[in-house]
This record gives C-alpha cells, structure tokens and sequence, in this order.
C-alpha cells in the first residue's frame, strides 16, 4: 500500500485538495479490493482451465474410440457385401457358361442331324434319280444356301449372348463402382461429423 501514499503525497504536491486526493485513493482501493485477482483466483482459475482441458481430452479420446470402431465395422460390412457380389457374380458366370454350352450343344446336334438327314436325302435321291444329276445338283445346292443361312443365324445368335455376357459385365463393374463410391462417402460424411463434433465441442469450451 506504499505507493498509494506516495500517490497521495503526489496529488497534495501538485495542489490538489486533501479531500479530493483522499476520494481519489480510497476509489482506487476500493477498486484493486473488487477487480484484481488475487493468487488464490488464479489458482482457482488455473485448476478449472486443467480440468477442463482434462475432460476434453477425456471426449476426444471417447469419439476417437467410436470413430475407429464405427470406421471398422464399415470396413467390415463393405468386405462382406463385396464377398457376397464376388460369390453371386461367380454363380452368375458359371450359370451362364452352362447355359451357353448346353446351347452350343444342342446347336451342334441339331446341326449335325440335319447335315445327316440331308445327306440321307441325296444318297437316296441319287441312288433312285441317278439320271437326274442336274436336279439332284440344284437340291444339293438349296440345301448347302439353307446351311449356310443356319450357319448364319447360328452365328448371329451367338454374337447376341456375347454382347448381352458383355453388357451384364458392365452392369456388374457399374455396381461394383457405385458400392465403392457409396462406402467412401459414407467414411468420408462420419469423418465430417467427427471433426463437425470436434469443432462444437471446442466451441462449447472456449
């Protein structure tokens, strides 16, 4: 309190009256008594910032722990659903593969019947027209254009169930793609929330 006495001693020197130099100190007083911290404030303070800071630790260990186990079972969830496309998308082929050799099969001994029932046809019509060689040439003629029209469609069928095997793939690598773009919006919108919560937790502290 010595210099206020000095401070005192200072306003009665410059001829400010006793009074007016008194109200002056005792304002002062009065105003380190109620505005400045003492010691034990700020050990108060101090105490409530680490406690604080403590319990804010304490939260962003707490999401950290819920991020990574809700990270993990995403993770899990997406190998899962991915393993289950992978087997379906296996059946699906092998399926297909079945299904369009049974129908190159049956192509096959369609043709090959029909190859053999008309080459029953012209041993037998050569053998009971043998004189007749012009017409029996003119049928085996027909017959060759009507195999190779077979042949024809035959081919045109199978590019058909290539081009749909081809636009199934596709389809198939289109979903594929969208599941992966899914799940990493999906991580990438948990992440947002996190740091989102993070934020509003810092705010809500300061």
């Amino acid at each position: 309190m010595d210099y206020l006495y000095s401070l005192y001693d200072a306003l009665v020197s410059i001829n400010v009256p006793g009074d007016k130099a008194r109200a002056v100190i005792d304002a002062m007083e009065r105003d380190m008594g109620t505005t400045l911290a003492t010691k034990v404030d700020l050990q108060i303070l101090r105490q409530d910032g680490e406690n604080r800071f403590a319990m804010l630790a304490g939260d962003i260990a707490a999401l950290r722990a819920d991020l990574t186990r809700e990270i993990g079972l995403s993770r899990s969830d997406a190998a899962r659903e991915s393993a289950l496309l992978r087997r379906e998308m296996d059946g699906f082929r092998g399926e297909v593969a079945k299904e369009f050799d049974g129908f190159r099969g049956e192509v096959a001994k369609e043709f090959d019947g029909f190859r053999g029932e008309v080459a029953k046809e012209f041993a037998s019509v050569r053998k009971e027209f043998g004189g007749f060689r012009g017409e029996v040439a003119k049928e085996f003629e027909s017959v060759r254009k009507e195999m190779d029209g077979f042949r024809t469609e035959v081919t045109r069928e199978f590019g058909l169930v290539r081009q749909e095997m081809q636009v199934l793939r596709g389809d198939l690598g289109r979903d594929m793609e969208a599941l992966r773009l899914t799940m990493t919006v999906r991580l990438g919108s948990m992440l947002i929330v996190a740091v989102g919560v993070m934020l509003t937790v810092l705010r809500a502290w300061l």
